[in-house]
């Protein structure tokens, strides 16, 4: 499956442009699939990332503190 990907603003009646360098790469009457990918709020990203950490942190046993002492390099 090809993927063409380009930013732009849904009007207030609902419809979108398909840029004219991305609309002549489709043929006409070619069923095409529509991903609509909006950019997630402040705190929500913030949350994820927290949630992240906190999961990742469950792996560390007290045991695997012997290893952050290591010399690196």
């Amino acid at each position: 499956m090809k993927t063409l990907e380009f930013q732009g603003q849904l009007k207030p009646d609902g419809t979108m442009a398909v840029p004219e360098n991305i609309a002549e790469q489709v043929p006409a009457g070619q069923t095409i699939r529509v991903m609509i990918v909006l950019p997630e709020a402040e705190s929500e990203e913030k949350e994820w990332t927290h949630m992240a950490a906190a999961e990742f942190l469950k792996g560390y046993a007290e045991s695997d503190a012997v290893y952050d002492d290591l010399p690196t390099g």
